[in-house]
């Protein structure tokens, strides 16, 4: 399955992350470099944006009444939320609808005789979701 980011990578983007995925041995980094700098900027945009403000919104005594500390942890807590639910969401859309992938299922009882490509294989699609998860530990 190609990459189903909406947007190619851009080509000064690729070019700048080519030297350092190809030290570290990530030839697929330049590919989903981009996707890495937006699920960045997204996670960032739901931490110091929306979950202040919504947070306000919907408990505003108790969240007014946290330390700043307190808050900030709240707002982590908030991100670490929204990623396992976009990560958890991404994955199962993989499993059910990436055809490259489900075509690398083996012949043999449960898929064993190709359990290598299934575990260790590449497609746009989980390279994508490589990418969200990548960018929240960032």
């Amino acid at each position: 399955m190609l990459d189903p980011f909406p947007f190619p990578p851009p080509g000064v983007l690729t070019a700048l992350t080519g030297p350092l995925s190809s030290k570290l041995s990530l030839p697929t980094l330049p590919l989903h470099a981009h996707e890495v700098v937006f699920a960045l900027s997204f996670y960032v945009l739901v931490g110091k944006v929306f979950t202040p403000w919504i947070s306000r919104r919907v408990v505003p005594q108790r969240y007014n009444a946290l330390s700043p500390r307190t808050k900030i942890n709240w707002d982590v807590h908030v991100v670490s939320f929204v990623q396992s639910c976009v990560i958890c969401t991404m994955s199962l859309w993989v499993m059910f609808y990436d055809e490259e992938r489900a075509a690398w299922r083996g012949s043999g009882a449960f898929g064993i005789d190709n359990w290598e490509k299934r575990v260790w294989g590449y497609t746009g699609a989980t390279g994508l979701l490589q990418s969200f998860a990548l960018a929240y530990f960032l």
